[in-house]
């Protein structure tokens, strides 16, 4: 009797250090950067920037990056700019088809970094653990 109220005890303080830790696990995965010489930029002018409605910052072209990596690029659409994968992919190809656009380009995170770091206003999402001390962090 005893060992089972242990083993129950034990099960549902697993089960919500998992839930309370579920939230950690599905947010945080990304990090959207810029160079320090751009301004910066709100999660409403984010949205506006990956979404192709604002091309540029303070006069500056802005250039776009997102990590080749699903699960970051999955998170930074559902999380930033609130919407499905499918609906961000379908955006984009109406966008090009209708010449407004191609939408950010997928490469790797260390190309994005690089990029970044060269171009006064480019913007690009990566793994949070590739973010650099020589680069703006504008959402973590």
């Amino acid at each position: 009797m005893k060992n089972k109220k242990i083993f129950f005890g034990l099960t549902g303080f697993l089960m919500v250090v998992l839930i309370l830790n579920s939230d950690a696990l599905a947010q945080g995965k990304f990090a959207v950067i810029t160079n320090p010489a751009c301004p910066t930029l709100g999660k409403d002018e984010i949205k506006m920037v990956f979404l192709g409605y604002k091309s540029s910052v303070d006069s500056y072209p802005v250039e776009l990056y997102i990590s080749k990596d699903e699960n970051v690029f999955s998170d930074f659409v559902q999380n930033v700019l609130g919407i499905r994968v499918s609906e961000f992919n379908y955006h984009w190809l109406k966008r090009a088809l209708s010449s407004e656009g191609a939408g950010p380009e997928k490469i790797k995170d260390d190309e994005i970094i690089s990029r970044v770091r060269t171009t006064q206003c480019a913007v690009g999402v990566v793994s949070q653990g590739k973010a650099t001390t020589d680069v703006k962090i504008l959402i973590k």
